[in-house]
């Protein structure tokens, strides 16, 4: 998700949608999985290419990488350059290293403008110059390659592959445009080495992989999102907040998963209550900042899950365009017809109670999570959920 700092708004500024609403969803019938030619059970397949790389759609890879010295890496496989929705095809993939001393690299490696990206259909293997990522037998195997600079490393999945229903949701009366997500790895044992010159490290953590990909600007269909994952011991949880822009009704589309022990146990957003609290205007983006966020997910067989993220301080809280490719001309002019994209990466502390047969157990952890406002508003309609 964090793909977005640094992508957003290089081909578009739409400040918002018109006044006719239409709908948006979470496509979980069974005519979805046929017409998309999958199963509801997932499969290695799904992590390939899905789009096909040209003008009018956007695809990634996503890997982030937390390791035991606290240092933090996130790699990013692009078909475009980052998001670029509407221009030519431009294989990309990032970089982002951020040391525990607070050093931080950035880097980035391109092919042709113009060029496809080398990547199979039938499973995750995705080539730019040296650099790659690649299914292998269950495990996945990431290389960044640049000049003296080399980041190699192993993924061991500790959860099966995930996906909410289709893992696509569908904008529009037509249902033709779609945002698409597929959670190849939601939990990951990693070993990797670092090199930069004659500085090797040898790393060992926890790490996670996904990938994204569609045909419109995200900024035109969504207002905003919260989105965090957390481990607590045993279980593993993913919980997200997404509320549609004002054209398609500012609908709630939330995601929820629970998995424990290498199992998923649950994932059904239809039971799912969400409640936000302790809301104050954020200094940096002048827009809404929730201090307090709860989920609480009641499952069919009656146990519950309540997660609590109560945020304490920011790492992050920058308005997109100021950190985007864009010319300073062109973000002036961004900023002058009221474009506004805002991030907020913040830390804090998440609470997992479990409820099970009458028993309940506690658990906390500190957990990082992120709040995405793509529309220029300070405020939006945000309906409940139940």
């Amino acid at each position: 998700m964090l793909v977005f700092i640094t992508a957003l708004f290089i081909t578009s500024m739409g400040c918002g949608g018109s006044d006719s609403k239409v709908g948006a969803f979470l496509a979980k019938d069974q005519k979805y999985y046929d017409s998309l030619g999958i199963g509801r059970e997932t499969a290695p397949r799904e992590d390939g290419i899905r789009s096909t790389g040209k003008e009018g759609t956007y695809e990634w890879w996503y890997i982030d990488a937390e390791y035991s010295d606290h240092t933090k890496i996130v790699v990013v496989f692009y078909t475009k350059y980052r998001f670029d929705v509407k221009g030519p095809a431009h294989p990309t993939v990032t970089i982002d290293i951020n040391f525990p001393d607070g050093k931080h690299i950035s880097r980035e490696v391109t092919d042709s403008e113009g060029k496809l990206i080398d990547a199979s259909k039938d499973i995750c293997d995705v080539k730019i110059k040296d650099c790659y990522i690649r299914y292998n037998k269950g495990n996945y195997e990431i290389r960044y390659k640049d000049g003296e600079l080399t980041y190699d490393l192993l993924m061991k999945p500790t959860l099966p592959m995930w996906r909410p229903g289709t893992g696509h949701w569908y904008f529009g009366e037509k249902a033709e445009k779609y945002f698409a997500w597929f959670v190849a790895v939601p939990a990951a044992r990693l070993t990797a080495t670092l090199t930069m010159g004659k500085d090797i490290r040898k790393l060992n953590g926890m790490g996670y992989h996904d990938h994204n990909w569609g045909n419109e600007e995200m900024n035109k269909l969504f207002n905003h999102w919260y989105w965090s994952r957390a481990a607590f011991g045993e279980y593993t949880i993913i919980a997200c907040d997404l509320v549609s822009e004002k054209k398609f009704g500012y609908t709630r589309l939330p995601v929820f998963m629970a998995a424990k022990n290498g199992k998923i146990l649950d994932d059904n957003e239809q039971t799912l209550a969400i409640t936000r609290a302790d809301t104050v205007q954020h200094p940096v983006t002048k827009k809404f900042i929730d201090n307090t966020m709860t989920y609480v997910q009641k499952t069919a067989d009656g146990t519950v899950y309540r997660i609590d993220l109560k945020r304490k301080s920011d790492l992050m809280a920058v308005n997109l365009l100021d950190v985007s490719t864009l010319s300073p001309f062109m973000i002036r002019v961004a900023k002058l017809i009221g474009a506004n994209p805002t991030y907020i990466r913040t830390t804090g502390d998440a609470t997992l109670t479990v409820t099970e047969k009458g028993k309940e157990k506690t658990m906390k952890t500190g957990a990082i999570w992120e709040q995405m406002f793509f529309g220029s508003n300070k405020d939006a309609i945000i309906h409940d959920y139940r």
